[in-house]
């Protein structure tokens, strides 16, 4: 019998082993198998190639199921942004855009508020225009060149045209320059300051004129003078009215208790002694010459009506307005006098 060969079965188990180790080397690369729980799956490689593994995530036993995660970043907690209401003025804010951080504006003209130190003639813009008043250099509102010459001017003068002594008198303001035939402005006592008359100012219209006077007769009398109603000394003012140009005035101090058994036809004021009485045109004094005349009246006197006690009558004058004077008759009385007017 002839011996066996067994180099051809030993080649051929070789051959075999060697391809089935190539085989499982080649499965190992690829990776396309699953060799236990929680394994990684390597992903596909091409045979006889070196891969990187690549993390797709972690799959289930057996699946191979990619998981995708996100990727968020880290923030840092750095406080509130600087803005208007956080406490502090920064370089962009200021009173107009932030009140809140950096204060109320002050105030100032123009911003619509009346604010501390404005007023209506340093700021009329927010404050309005200022009212009306004599000194501002404007003439307005009530003001006139009577009222408030220094902003309306000087008044004409309201004498200067009138041409003949009833006119000129009929104006309270005016008197009549006998000497000259002139019109001036002026009271009882005399022209204003500025005007001039040679002679015979006159307050009330009689032919010739009544000189008003522009004596002083409330001073003392000349030594050895100055009794009865002529004396142009010691009088002393009972008072200024009013009354209506061309009424009849009833002016005295009577008291209605005669002191001699006269009668008496009027009771007014208050008498005591032997006083007279003297009425002027106007607001002023005036001498015996220009004293408005007494109507002569029975009963009436400006010296003795009754008893001691002076009551008369006169005519309003175109002035409109009277002041009447008294005094006691004599320079020393032997007894004490009282007279306290009043008229009607």
């Amino acid at each position: 019998m002839a011996p066996m060969r067994f180099e051809p079965m030993v080649s051929s188990l070789l051959r075999r082993t060697a391809v089935v180790l190539v085989f499982t080397a080649a499965c190992s690369a690829r990776g396309n198998f699953s060799t236990g729980t929680g394994t990684t799956d390597a992903g596909s490689a091409t045979d006889g190639t070196t891969v990187t593994p690549t993390d797709t995530g972690t799959v289930n036993p057996g699946r191979d199921v990619p998981v995708t995660t996100t990727d968020r970043p880290t923030v840092t907690d750095t406080g509130p942004k600087p803005g208007c209401g956080d406490g502090t003025c920064s370089d962009a804010e200021s009173c107009s855009t932030c009140p809140r951080d950096c204060g109320p504006c002050p105030a100032s003209c123009g911003d619509g508020t009346c604010g501390s130190g404005e007023n209506c003639t340093n700021c009329a813009q927010d404050c309005g225009a200022c009212a009306p008043r004599c000194g501002d250099g404007n003439c307005n509102g009530s003001e006139t060149c009577t009222s408030c010459p220094s902003d309306c001017g000087a008044c004409a003068d309201p004498c200067v045209d009138l041409s003949d002594c009833a006119s000129c008198v009929a104006n309270s303001r005016c008197g009549w320059c006998a000497g000259d035939d002139a019109c001036l402005s002026g009271t009882s006592s005399g022209p204003s300051s500025g005007g001039s008359c040679s002679s015979g100012w006159a307050r009330t219209c009689t032919t010739p004129p009544v000189d008003a006077g522009t004596t002083d007769i409330t001073g003392a009398c000349p030594s050895g003078s100055g009794d009865g109603l002529g004396a142009d000394c010691l009088w002393r003012s009972g008072g200024t009215f009013s009354c209506t140009p061309g009424s009849t005035v009833t002016v005295g101090c009577t008291g209605g208790a005669p002191t001699d058994g006269g009668a008496c036809v009027a009771s007014l004021g208050t008498c005591a002694g032997d006083p007279m009485i003297r009425a002027c045109a106007g607001s002023g004094a005036c001498s015996a010459g220009g004293a408005l005349a007494a109507l002569a009246t029975t009963g009436y006197s400006p010296d003795d009506a009754c008893g001691t006690c002076p009551v008369a009558q006169y005519t309003c004058p175109s002035s409109g307005s009277m002041t009447v004077y008294q005094r006691s008759y004599y320079v020393s009385p032997t007894a004490p006098v009282t007279c306290i007017l009043a008229h009607r």
